[in-house]
């Protein structure tokens, strides 16, 4: 081995950098090696042209002692240009290389103006974490004041349907306290009226006995009267008539007959009552009853006999009047004619009639 071979491997290197190919390859390993023995070289790549191309054929050259020394490349014009091209690249790269440098000491001052404003964001995101947690905070508060304010209108929800709740008890009890009222103030009216009727019952009673107290002494009165009339009489006819004395028969009138009495006792004594229904009634008679149509129309019935002297003791009875319908008992005038469809006090009639009626 000699330099010689150095200057053949630079030429196959350079070769190599330009192309890519080694110069003597084959399709195998096994090609190559000839083909290097032989010095069969491929065509140089069409990139190599002029001294370049000269100088690398030069330096393949088969036989070494044709090849160019290491003084002989360096005297050639191609590594002067080379040299120069070295000279000037490494004061370009030595430019460069204080470029560098600068641009460095100036990326320095940039990594130091980054850490600074690094610093200064880190500072920034720190003071934004901080106001994150203030606002997250805030908002925290205010969803509690929110919560608060919703639980807050929930009570009060809550307490509202309590105290509607309340008031409809209230209502409730009042509605039922008014019924009770009002059952209280009927049962008291239905108490007063009954009471009212007993005494009416009492009044009448003492009325009635002291008709039959009357009509007992008059019977007496009466019935002295005839004896007293029937013994003067028998003594008249008894004294003999003579010329001297001679007693004018005075006749005894004979008393009237008056109408017949009927006798008082204390039981009431039955009559015979023969309902009267005018033409036009909203209902039928049957019997002694009569039943009112489904209407709403008013009734006014009568009754015989006609009374016209004593006491009368009359009863009736109203069934089936549910709702708040009303039925009367009264006493009219003989005279009186009823029409269908109103109260028995009008038409005229209210002078004529006296009445009492239920509710």
């Amino acid at each position: 081995m000699s330099d010689r071979s150095d200057i053949w491997s630079l030429g196959v290197i350079m070769i190599e950098i330009v192309s890519g190919v080694h110069p003597f390859s084959g399709m195998t390993a096994a090609e190559t090696v000839p083909n290097i023995i032989a010095g069969k070289m491929n065509g140089l790549p069409k990139d190599i042209q002029g001294d370049l191309k000269q100088m690398i054929i030069w330096m393949l050259t088969h036989d070494p002692s044709k090849r160019p020394s290491t003084e002989q490349l360096l005297e050639s014009d191609l590594m002067q240009l080379v040299a120069k091209i070295e000279t000037r690249n490494s004061t370009q790269i030595s430019e460069l290389e204080s470029k560098v440098q600068q641009e460095k000491r100036r990326a320095d001052l940039a990594v130091s103006e980054k850490d600074r404003l690094q610093v200064e964001l880190n500072r920034a995101n720190t003071e934004k974490d901080r106001l994150q947690v203030e606002l997250n905070r805030a908002n925290t508060e205010k969803d509690r004041g929110r919560q608060e304010k919703q639980r807050a209108q929930s009570e009060k929800d809550r307490l509202q349907v309590e105290l509607n709740r309340a008031n409809t008890d209230k209502d409730r009890l009042q509605v039922e306290l008014d019924r009770e009222r009002q059952e209280k103030e009927r049962a008291q009216s239905e108490k007063n009226q009954e009471k009212q009727r007993a005494n009416n019952a009492e009044e009448l009673t003492a009325v009635f006995q002291q008709q039959v107290e009357r009509t007992h002494s008059e019977v007496t009165r009466l019935t002295t009267e005839n004896q007293q009339l029937k013994a003067e009489l028998s003594r008249r006819e008894t004294v003999p008539s003579t010329p001297k004395v001679q007693l004018k028969q005075t006749p005894v009138p004979t008393p009237k007959p008056k109408q017949s009495l009927i006798q008082i006792t204390s039981s009431p004594q039955p009559i015979t009552v023969n309902l009267q229904v005018p033409t036009g009634m909203s209902g039928h008679k049957k019997q002694n009853i009569f039943k009112h149509d489904n209407t709403e129309a008013y009734c006014t019935i009568t009754s015989d006999p006609i009374i016209s002297d004593g006491i009368v003791y009359y009863e009736t009875v109203f069934e089936k009047h549910d709702g708040n319908w009303a039925f009367g008992i009264g006493i009219a005038d003989s005279t009186v004619v009823f029409q269908p469809n109103n109260l028995p006090d009008e038409d005229g009639n209210n002078e004529k009639t006296v009445g009492y009626y239920s509710g």
